[in-house]
C-alpha cells in the first residue's frame, strides 16, 4: 500500500508530518533526560545534528508505505511525536512515541495512540500493533492498555540503553480486537 503520510485531527490534536522548521523544538523537547530515558533510539544529549538526520530520515518516509512519523501538534506547538513502522509480509506495525514532559499526564499520549492505531488498523495489509517500554516506565505501560493493547510479555535484557541491558515489556493488538472496541 502507498498512501502518502497525511494529517491526522483528533478532538485536541494535529499528528502531521515533520517540517525543518520543528528543529529546534524537537532538540529543546529531546534535551530532557526524563524523555530520552524511556526510549531506545533517542541519545542524550540531543543535538542539532541528531534532529537533522531525523528530520531527512522522516522526509524520505513520506510515502507512508513502510512508516509513518508524526509530529504531534497542540495549537501549533510540536509536543511530540507517534510514529509507525510497518512490516507488510506479516501485517503487523510496532508503535513508539515520546512526549514533551510539560504535557505529561494530560491524556496526551493515548490520544495520539488512538489516532496512530486508527490509522495504521485502516490499511488493508495491517492486521497487529505493538509496542513496548521499558520495565520502569509503567506509565507508557497504562498509555497502552488504556487504548486496549494487551500486555503480551517481558523480554529480558532484550534493548541496551546507554551500556545497560534493558527489560521491555510487550503488547499487542489486533485488527478484530481494536474494531470490537469501536464497536
Amino acid at each position: 500500500m502507498n498512501t502518502r503520510t497525511t494529517d491526522i485531527t483528533t478532538k485536541r490534536l494535529l499528528l502531521r508530518p515533520f517540517r525543518d522548521a520543528d528543529e529546534d523544538a524537537i532538540i529543546a523537547n529531546l534535551n530532557d533526560k526524563r524523555i530520552t530515558a524511556t526510549t531506545s533510539h533517542i541519545p542524550y544529549p540531543y543535538t542539532r545534528n541528531d534532529a537533522r538526520a531525523w528530520l531527512d530520515l522522516c522526509r524520505s518516509r513520506l510515502d507512508g508505505a513502510e512508516h509513518d512519523n508524526y509530529a504531534i501538534d497542540l495549537e501549533g506547538e510540536l509536543i511530540g511525536s507517534v510514529g509507525l513502522d510497518y512490516n507488510r509480509e506479516h501485517r503487523r506495525a510496532e508503535v513508539g512515541y515520546w512526549i514533551s514532559v510539560g504535557h505529561w499526564n494530560r491524556g496526551i499520549a493515548t490520544e495520539a495512540l488512538r489516532a496512530a492505531i486508527d490509522r495504521a488498523f485502516g490499511r488493508d495489509d495491517c492486521d497487529r500493533v505493538f509496542a513496548h517500554h521499558y520495565v520502569g516506565n509503567e506509565a507508557s505501560g497504562r498509555v497502552m492498555e488504556k487504548i486496549g493493547m494487551r500486555r503480551e510479555g517481558v523480554l529480558r535484557a532484550h534493548m541496551r540503553k546507554d551500556g545497560d541491558a534493558k527489560d521491555c515489556v510487550c503488547y499487542g493488538l489486533l485488527k478484530q480486537e481494536w474494531l470490537a472496541l469501536l464497536g
